[in-house]
């Protein structure tokens, strides 16, 4: 709860209250928000430029298997 009205006004009106933690999801959106960035950033660069360089199909790779990672497992962030 943000704050004790908050929390009493629940109790009043419902006679329980459910306390849920949604920080694994909420690291879970940063960290995909972060890859999405990085993978924008390197298309920008390609079609600026029009060359693919080796090294940004690898940064590629690199951030699609991390991707694959976090939405496979939401507790990836956890984890490393």
């Amino acid at each position: 709860m943000k704050s004790k009205s908050a929390f009493l006004r629940k109790m009043i009106l419902y006679g329980f209250v459910y306390e849920v933690d949604y920080s694994h999801i909420r690291k879970m959106n940063t960290l995909l928000g972060n890859i999405s960035s990085n993978l924008n950033q390197i298309t920008h660069r390609i079609n600026s430029t029009n060359t693919v360089y080796p090294k940004d199909l690898d940064d590629i790779k690199e951030l699609m298997e991390k991707n694959m990672a976090v939405t496979k497992n939401p507790w990836y962030q956890n984890n490393r």
